[in-house]
Protein backbone atom coordinates (compact mmCIF):
# COMPACT_ATOMS: atom_id res chain seq x y z
CA UNK A 1 0.00 0.00 0.00
CA UNK A 2 3.27 2.05 0.30
CA UNK A 3 3.92 2.29 -2.82
CA UNK A 4 0.67 3.36 -4.06
CA UNK A 5 0.26 5.94 -1.63
CA UNK A 6 3.88 7.28 -2.65
CA UNK A 7 2.51 7.25 -6.03
CA UNK A 8 -0.63 9.11 -5.55
CA UNK A 9 1.33 11.64 -3.26
CA UNK A 10 3.37 11.71 -6.45
CA UNK A 11 1.10 12.80 -8.86
CA UNK A 12 -0.84 14.95 -6.54
CA UNK A 13 2.35 17.15 -5.95
CA UNK A 14 2.45 16.92 -9.56
CA UNK A 15 -0.76 18.11 -11.03
CA UNK A 16 -0.79 20.98 -7.77
CA UNK A 17 2.50 22.45 -9.55
CA UNK A 18 1.41 22.65 -13.12
CA UNK A 19 -2.03 24.17 -11.94
CA UNK A 20 -0.33 26.20 -9.51
CA UNK A 21 3.06 26.64 -10.34
CA UNK A 22 3.01 27.57 -14.39
CA UNK A 23 0.69 30.42 -14.48
CA UNK A 24 -2.02 28.74 -16.06
CA UNK A 25 -1.14 28.12 -18.80
CA UNK A 26 -3.87 25.70 -19.76
CA UNK A 27 -6.27 28.67 -19.86
CA UNK A 28 -4.45 30.19 -23.32
CA UNK A 29 -5.30 33.63 -22.20
CA UNK A 30 -3.72 34.68 -25.56
CA UNK A 31 -6.60 34.69 -28.49
CA UNK A 32 -7.04 35.61 -31.82
CA UNK A 33 -9.81 38.11 -30.91
CA UNK A 34 -11.18 39.88 -33.88
CA UNK A 35 -10.25 43.55 -32.91
CA UNK A 36 -8.66 45.63 -36.02
CA UNK A 37 -5.12 45.50 -36.52
CA UNK A 38 -2.39 48.72 -37.67
CA UNK A 39 -2.22 47.70 -41.28
CA UNK A 40 1.75 45.70 -41.81
CA UNK A 41 1.66 47.43 -45.66
CA UNK A 42 0.45 50.98 -46.89
CA UNK A 43 -0.50 49.82 -50.32
CA UNK A 44 -3.40 48.38 -51.67
CA UNK A 45 -1.78 46.56 -54.13
CA UNK A 46 0.53 44.61 -51.88
CA UNK A 47 3.47 46.90 -51.57
CA UNK A 48 5.64 46.65 -48.02
CA UNK A 49 3.77 43.51 -47.26
CA UNK A 50 6.92 40.41 -46.60
CA UNK A 51 5.96 37.62 -49.02
CA UNK A 52 5.52 34.74 -47.58
CA UNK A 53 5.58 31.26 -48.13
CA UNK A 54 3.06 28.48 -46.93
CA UNK A 55 4.78 24.81 -46.18
CA UNK A 56 2.21 21.98 -45.86
CA UNK A 57 3.69 18.64 -44.59
CA UNK A 58 1.17 16.15 -45.89
CA UNK A 59 1.23 12.29 -45.27
CA UNK A 60 -2.28 10.40 -46.80
CA UNK A 61 -4.22 13.13 -46.62
CA UNK A 62 -6.01 13.08 -49.86
CA UNK A 63 -9.45 13.60 -48.16
CA UNK A 64 -8.32 16.55 -46.35
CA UNK A 65 -6.49 18.35 -48.87
CA UNK A 66 -9.22 19.74 -51.19
CA UNK A 67 -10.74 21.93 -48.27
CA UNK A 68 -7.23 22.87 -46.34
CA UNK A 69 -5.46 23.80 -49.38
CA UNK A 70 -8.66 25.63 -50.51
CA UNK A 71 -8.65 27.58 -48.20
CA UNK A 72 -4.92 28.50 -48.24
CA UNK A 73 -5.39 29.60 -51.86
CA UNK A 74 -8.51 31.80 -50.97
CA UNK A 75 -6.70 34.00 -48.61
CA UNK A 76 -7.12 37.69 -48.55
CA UNK A 77 -3.09 38.36 -48.43
CA UNK A 78 -2.29 41.46 -50.29
CA UNK A 79 1.56 40.46 -50.64
CA UNK A 80 3.63 37.96 -51.99
CA UNK A 81 2.06 34.55 -51.21
CA UNK A 82 3.57 30.86 -52.46
CA UNK A 83 2.23 27.39 -51.13
CA UNK A 84 4.89 23.85 -50.58
CA UNK A 85 3.16 20.94 -50.04
CA UNK A 86 5.38 18.51 -49.40
CA UNK A 87 3.88 14.88 -49.91
CA UNK A 88 4.82 12.82 -46.70
CA UNK A 89 5.46 9.45 -48.96
CA UNK A 90 1.88 9.13 -49.20
CA UNK A 91 0.33 6.42 -50.62
CA UNK A 92 -3.12 7.55 -50.57
CA UNK A 93 -3.08 10.07 -53.99
CA UNK A 94 -2.39 13.27 -51.51
CA UNK A 95 0.08 14.37 -54.91
CA UNK A 96 -2.71 14.40 -57.26
CA UNK A 97 -5.56 15.25 -55.44
CA UNK A 98 -2.82 18.76 -53.89
CA UNK A 99 -2.25 19.07 -57.83
CA UNK A 100 -5.94 19.05 -58.73
CA UNK A 101 -6.36 21.88 -56.20
CA UNK A 102 -3.80 23.68 -56.71
CA UNK A 103 -4.73 24.43 -60.49
CA UNK A 104 -8.04 25.56 -59.73
CA UNK A 105 -6.16 28.15 -57.05
CA UNK A 106 -4.99 32.22 -58.18
CA UNK A 107 -2.19 31.39 -55.88
CA UNK A 108 1.77 29.78 -56.97
CA UNK A 109 1.54 26.31 -55.83
CA UNK A 110 4.54 24.21 -55.69
CA UNK A 111 4.15 19.90 -54.91
CA UNK A 112 7.00 18.21 -54.03
CA UNK A 113 7.39 14.52 -53.70
CA UNK A 114 9.41 14.06 -49.80
CA UNK A 115 12.47 12.39 -50.03
CA UNK A 116 12.79 8.94 -47.72
CA UNK A 117 12.82 9.82 -44.44
CA UNK A 118 16.77 9.88 -43.14
CA UNK A 119 17.73 8.01 -39.59
CA UNK A 120 17.39 10.65 -36.97
CA UNK A 121 14.22 12.63 -38.35
CA UNK A 122 10.43 12.06 -37.94
CA UNK A 123 8.17 12.70 -40.88
CA UNK A 124 6.58 16.05 -39.89
CA UNK A 125 9.71 17.75 -39.70
CA UNK A 126 11.53 16.21 -41.94
CA UNK A 127 8.53 17.51 -44.53
CA UNK A 128 8.66 20.80 -43.54
CA UNK A 129 12.69 20.58 -43.47
CA UNK A 130 12.16 20.10 -47.27
CA UNK A 131 9.36 22.70 -47.61
CA UNK A 132 11.38 25.55 -46.06
CA UNK A 133 14.45 24.47 -48.24
CA UNK A 134 12.84 24.91 -51.11
CA UNK A 135 11.52 28.27 -49.98
CA UNK A 136 14.52 29.76 -49.33
CA UNK A 137 15.55 29.04 -52.61
CA UNK A 138 12.43 30.88 -54.32
CA UNK A 139 14.02 34.72 -56.02
CA UNK A 140 13.70 37.01 -52.92
CA UNK A 141 13.28 34.31 -50.04
CA UNK A 142 10.48 35.15 -48.10
CA UNK A 143 10.14 37.23 -44.54
CA UNK A 144 7.57 34.52 -43.46
CA UNK A 145 6.96 30.96 -43.10
CA UNK A 146 3.29 29.65 -42.91
CA UNK A 147 4.55 26.07 -41.22
CA UNK A 148 0.50 24.60 -41.15
CA UNK A 149 -1.26 21.29 -41.47
CA UNK A 150 -2.86 19.54 -44.10
CA UNK A 151 -6.02 18.87 -41.87
CA UNK A 152 -6.35 22.87 -41.27
CA UNK A 153 -8.84 25.10 -43.54
CA UNK A 154 -7.77 28.81 -42.57
CA UNK A 155 -10.46 31.49 -42.78
CA UNK A 156 -9.76 33.90 -45.94
CA UNK A 157 -8.02 36.97 -43.22
CA UNK A 158 -5.75 34.36 -41.59
CA UNK A 159 -2.62 34.98 -43.22
CA UNK A 160 -3.26 38.72 -43.23
CA UNK A 161 -3.95 38.92 -39.65
CA UNK A 162 -1.02 36.75 -38.96
CA UNK A 163 1.37 38.95 -40.58
CA UNK A 164 -0.02 41.94 -39.25
CA UNK A 165 0.37 41.07 -35.95
CA UNK A 166 3.74 39.88 -36.37
CA UNK A 167 4.86 43.11 -37.64
CA UNK A 168 2.48 45.70 -35.43
CA UNK A 169 3.92 44.05 -32.40
CA UNK A 170 8.04 43.25 -33.78
CA UNK A 171 7.56 39.45 -33.85
CA UNK A 172 9.61 36.97 -35.41
CA UNK A 173 7.24 34.19 -34.56
CA UNK A 174 3.45 34.13 -34.21
CA UNK A 175 1.10 31.46 -33.76
CA UNK A 176 -2.00 30.49 -33.12
CA UNK A 177 -4.04 27.18 -32.54
CA UNK A 178 -6.89 25.88 -34.90
CA UNK A 179 -9.41 25.52 -33.61
CA UNK A 180 -10.60 21.60 -33.33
Amino acid sequence: MTAELDMAVLALAIWTYLILGRGGFWLGREHEDRTPLPPAGNGEGGENWPSVVAVVPARNEADMLPRSLASLLCQDYPGAFAIVVVDDQSEDGTVDVARRVAADGRRKVRVLRGRPLPEGWSGKVWALEQGIAYAKRIPDPPWYLLLTDADIAHAPESLTRLVARARANALAMTSLMAKL
